[in-house]
This record gives C-alpha cells, structure tokens and sequence, in this order.
C-alpha cells in the first residue's frame, strides 16, 4: 500500500520508472558482505544526492529471480524516482548506473544493464509488479526488499493520511 500511496504521489510529478542489473562484481561484494539491501540503498542514495541533490523521492525493490523463467538470476533492482524536470532524467539513469556498479572504478557497463521509463498510468498492477518475487527464497537476500527513501516515505504517509482520515478543510 505505501508503494502505491507512492507512485500516486510522485505521479503529480514525472516518475520515472527504472530496471537496473547489479553489476557482477558489485553483487559478489555486497552478497559477501551479507548486507546487500542495506549497502545498496546508502548507494543509491549516495549516488542520487550527488546528481541531482538531496531529498529525492524514490523507492525500489531488489530480487534475484527471472520473470520470464523464476529461476534464480542476477539481482537486480525495480523501481521509481520522482523528477522535476525532464532533462534530468539521463543524468538520474547514469547515477543509478553507477550504484548498481557499472562505470565505475574500472568497471564498464554490461549488456542490457538498465531499462527506463516515464511511468504512465496508476494502476495496481505496478506495485504487484515489483514485488512479485519478494516471498521468494533467495539465499543473498534478507527477508526485507523494498528501499524507500525517507522523503518518499514521509510523502505516501501524509498522503494517506490525507484520504483516510476526515478533515476539516480550511
């Protein structure tokens, strides 16, 4: 339910929608470390503030399994990011690019590493979308998936609380 309160918050904005593969290398560290979710989503943010600032409203979820066969596969992570202007976008790919691993430190970006995309309608699908293998095993996963950045969360929390409470309106 957050994530849907989400998505039709950010959707008075641009949202763009976004499919990222965890680089190789950058999984095998974070899987070792055995903090995967929590290491990603520091770089994530990390990355996000530094292209286009702080307090930036987005979420995603991380999963290791395919949609076409549900057989185990590479991580990879599932998500949307509000922006404000349309000539950011490429700017929020390639910073998302870089805290999935891919162009930096030596590394190059692999094949079909990203796939992005304005968001287009609300609709329950996409939040049943993004979690549709959360209950899944997955041995370098813990049982928590989704990372909502706190601006995003405050935001799906306000709004809720908007529509599901009476009040008074001045």
């Amino acid at each position: 339910m957050k994530v849907l309160m989400a998505t039709i918050v950010s959707h008075e904005w641009d949202l763009l929608t976004f499919n990222i593969n965890l680089h190789p290398e950058l999984e095998t560290e974070l899987v070792l470390s055995g903090s995967v979710l929590s290491r990603l989503s520091e770089r994530v943010r990390k990355h996000i503030s530094r292209e286009v600032g702080t307090g930036r409203e987005y979420f995603f979820v991380i999963e290791g399994h395919s949609a076409k066969t549900g057989a185990q596969t590479y991580l990879h992570i599932h998500g949307a990011i509000a922006t404000h202007d349309s000539a950011e976008n490429g700017r929020i790919e390639e910073a998302l690019l870089r805290a999935a691993g891919h162009n930096v430190r030596g590394r190059g970006k692999t094949p079909r590493a990203t796939k992005a995309k304005l968001f287009e309608q609300v609709r329950v699908a996409y939040p049943n979308y993004l979690f549709k293998f959360t209950l899944r095993h997955d041995p370098r996963l813990d049982e928590r998936r989704l990372v909502m950045s706190r601006v995003m969360t405050q935001a799906a929390a306000m709004f809720w609380t908007d529509i599901a409470h009476e009040r008074t309106w001045v």
